[in-house]
This record gives structure tokens, sequence and C-alpha cells, in this order.
């Protein structure tokens, strides 16, 4: 079953899957700073009502599957993430 978003009037279901990249696709993503990484991005992400559905952290990459309020728009999500 589903999780829906209600609203006064609506019934949403955002979703996205994002991946974020270091520069030139280095692979600095090992160890503790995999572990930080994957609390920053938890921080944030319950900072602005965004919900982690799942995720990997790869040496070189995220994959990030979040589900996000429909009044915001996903190049800002995407900024709160990378930020």
């Amino acid at each position: 079953m589903r999780n829906y978003r209600l609203g006064p009037h609506t019934k949403t279901d955002m979703k996205a899957h994002i991946i974020l990249v270091p520069k030139y696709r280095k692979g600095v993503l090992t160890g503790q700073v995999a572990v930080r990484v994957r609390d920053i991005l938890r921080q944030i992400a319950m900072e602005h009502e965004i919900e982690i559905i799942s995720g990997k952290i790869s040496a070189d990459h995220v994959h990030v599957f979040i589900s996000y309020r429909p009044d915001m728009p996903v190049s800002k999500v995407v900024q709160y993430l990378k930020g």
C-alpha cells in the first residue's frame, strides 16, 4: 500500500531517483566518508520533509530514491541534498 501525502484537496505521491556524483567521479566515498555522507543526507532530508525510501553509497556516486512534497520542485530538492 502506498503512503500518500494528503493535502486539503489533493492526494500526492511524488518520487524521484537522484544520483549524486563527486567531481571527476573520483572514488572518495569510502569508509568514514561514506558514513558521514549518509548521515548528512539523512539530516538534510529530515529538515526539509524529504523521505529517503532507499539509498546506496558507492565509491564514486550516491543513489537516492526519495519522496518529497508536491510544492517543492525537484531542482530545489537536489539543491538541498548537494548543498
